[in-house]
């Protein structure tokens, strides 16, 4: 979380709140001007500063005041200041979401933060890379707000230090700020008005969120549902690494056909399924474990794998033969997609069978979501991206907040073509002819078959369970 209270962070947040429809942070006024020369059909609005003054050639200063509706309200702003945009930038590096805070929305940020659930950097601006009141008291605030309502919340001592300035000042937000150094070269420079402008507290209910470059509204007021990103990633290699899943929800989907063996396994009363990346790993744990009963279960080349019980027909996976057993599950390509969305927070695991349940689940969580297709060897599936598409169409809606991106929206274009003929579809993939061929028929219409559970298994520790 960025803080440049007086003034980027506060101006940004009264940009959004007035109907800015973007907000991009660039590092300099060159990079503003190249970017605007670039593209003239944006019509971007240039804003910031240099040592507090206009930069020649820009259309707004850094005074939050300037940013009214009537100048901002659905325009792009490039926008460089001398600490706040940096301060964005540096903040951006690593974490899983970013957003900008001032006293303006200190509540609303503090709120949002608590329902998040997550841990909390806190990156002060400071001014000229020294320490600066407004911010460490801005960060003490929000630390404050956030203790009353996480009891067991950790603070490092700075955060600690911050919460006793805030509070020395609660109430007093403006005197806070009016004390600060910064605010003496504001009023110096003639717009002491900014002062009061930048320590109104909790008048925004916005809460920006940074994201490829940009700011935009995540949540409008208390209580409004976030933005939720949505990105679909089609085979197993292009699943993001795990330090880009942090925070997450992950959907893993193969539906020809391990996702929807998995989730009938479990349907049918298995124990636990416990992905395995080849079947020498599951003979390990057998071994491992001669006190346990298992089923092994899996498939190579679409075949049965010598040794094994079952294969990876969801038909053979029965009440009778796996209820109340955990089942050891290898396949060629969904235990990847599996192990490797492992790094998400929460990772879901999906097939058409329960499409329109991992849906809800997904919107009921509000986290970015990652859909993870398994692919056929490495490649691009109609199956598994019609999957996602379903998905995608079951949490849309007039009281949703879904950033897509392109595959996410060919993914649901492709189901809102094929509905109500969804083994025709899987017949028409081919993963689906190769199925056809090796006599598995029954298979391709048993996985074609759109939300007959409302089970939606999870991935965590290692195994998948109900």
């Amino acid at each position: 979380m960025a803080i440049d209270v007086l003034r980027a962070t506060s101006t940004i947040v009264m940009a959004l709140a007035n109907g800015a429809a973007r907000v991009i942070p660039v590092e300099t006024p060159q990079e503003a001007t190249a970017l605007a020369e670039a593209h003239p059909e944006h019509r971007y609005l240039l804003g910031g500063e240099r040592h507090g003054r206009l930069i020649p050639g820009f259309h707004l200063c850094n005074s939050p005041r300037e940013y009214s509706r009537q100048v901002v309200e659905g325009r792009d702003l490039l926008f460089t200041t001398t600490n706040g945009t940096r301060a964005i930038r540096r903040a951006a590096a690593g974490a899983s979401y970013i957003t900008a805070a001032g006293f303006l929305n200190a509540p609303a940020v503090a709120d949002w933060l608590a329902e998040l659930g997550c841990d909390v950097a806190l990156c002060c601006g400071g001014r000229d890379d020294n320490f600066a009141l407004e911010d460490v008291g801005c960060a003490g605030a929000i630390a404050t707000l956030l203790a009353r309502a996480v009891p067991d919340l950790e603070m490092d001592d700075l955060a600690r230090a911050a919460s006793r300035i805030y509070q020395l000042y609660e109430g007093r937000v403006y005197d806070l700020v009016r004390d600060a150094e910064h605010a003496g070269h504001i009023t110096l420079m003639g717009v002491p008005e900014d002062l009061e402008a930048c320590a109104q507290f909790g008048t925004c209910q916005v809460v920006p969120r940074y994201w490829q470059g940009h700011l935009h509204i995540w949540m409008q007021q208390k209580g409004a549902p976030s933005i939720m990103r949505i990105d679909v990633f089609p085979t197993v290699v292009n699943i993001p690494p795990a330090e880009e899943m942090d925070g997450k929800a992950a959907v893993a989907i193969d539906v020809l056909r391990a996702t929807s063996t998995i989730i009938t396994a479990l349907v049918n009363g298995a124990d636990t399924v416990v992905p395995v990346l080849s079947p020498e790993e599951a003979f390990q744990v057998v071994r491992d474990n001669p006190d346990r009963e298992f089923m092994l279960g899996g498939e190579r080349k679409s075949v049965l794998i010598p040794g094994f019980h079952l294969g990876n027909s969801p038909l053979e996976y029965t009440r009778v033969r796996v209820g109340g057993l955990p089942v050891l599950f290898t396949t060629t390509n969904g235990t990847r997609a599996i192990r490797r969305a492992a790094g998400a927070r929460d990772v879901y695991i999906a097939g058409l069978l329960n499409a329109p349940a991992v849906a809800e689940a997904l919107r009921a969580q509000g986290r970015d979501v990652a859909i993870c297709c398994a692919g056929t060897h490495d490649q691009f599936s109609l199956e598994d991206a019609v999957c996602a598409g379903a998905i995608l169409e079951f949490m849309s809606g007039p009281d949703s907040h879904l950033e897509m991106g392109d595959m996410a929206f060919v993914c649901r274009d492709l189901f809102r073509q094929y509905d109500g003929r969804l083994a025709d579809l899987l017949h028409l993939s081919e993963h689906g002819q190769n199925l056809v061929k090796l006599g598995l028929h029954e298979d391709l219409i048993f996985c074609a078959q759109l939300g007959t559970t409302t089970l939606v298994p999870k991935f965590h520790d290692g195994q998948v369970t109900a």
